[in-house]
């Protein structure tokens, strides 16, 4: 009697996920294994300060992008209070934004400051307090 032929199909765990590999093209057949029908993953959008709140009691988590943390992207844990102080903050930069924009539309001559701020001289110093700031609040929150 004789055996029964090899699959095409041989399906292994790659880093914890099902990969299924076509033997007889000799590529992967998943998605990330790039078969020719596959499309490009999406990059989910990343809010520029996600706060997640990870118990009942208040604790968060604070996940920061490089765009403005040197150390960045990290998630920092938070405790009730500074997760309240990273809000107000959050709320403080959003009507910054906000009264810039008015301004733009008041007196145009404002929109100067985007090249300024575009300027990574001018961006460096302000990353790295802002970075000072995110560790300081980290190692309050422990």
């Amino acid at each position: 009697m004789a055996d029964a032929p090899q699959s095409r199909y041989k399906v292994v765990e790659r880093d914890r996920r099902l990969v299924v590999i076509d033997r007889w093209a000799g590529r992967d057949r998943s998605p990330e294994g790039g078969a020719s029908n596959a499309q490009p993953a999406k990059r989910a959008w990343a809010a520029p300060i996600a706060i997640t709140r990870t118990a009942f009691d208040g604790r968060s988590t604070l996940r920061t992008l490089a765009l403005y943390d040197d150390n960045g992207p990290r998630t920092i844990p938070l405790d009730p209070g500074a997760a309240a102080l990273v809000k107000g903050a959050r709320v403080a930069m959003a009507i910054a934004v906000l009264v810039m924009v008015a301004a733009a539309f008041a007196y145009p001559v404002t929109l100067v400051i985007v090249p300024l701020a575009l300027n990574k001289a001018v961006r460096a110093p302000i990353r790295r307090q802002l970075t000072a700031w995110l560790d300081r609040v980290a190692a309050a929150s422990g």
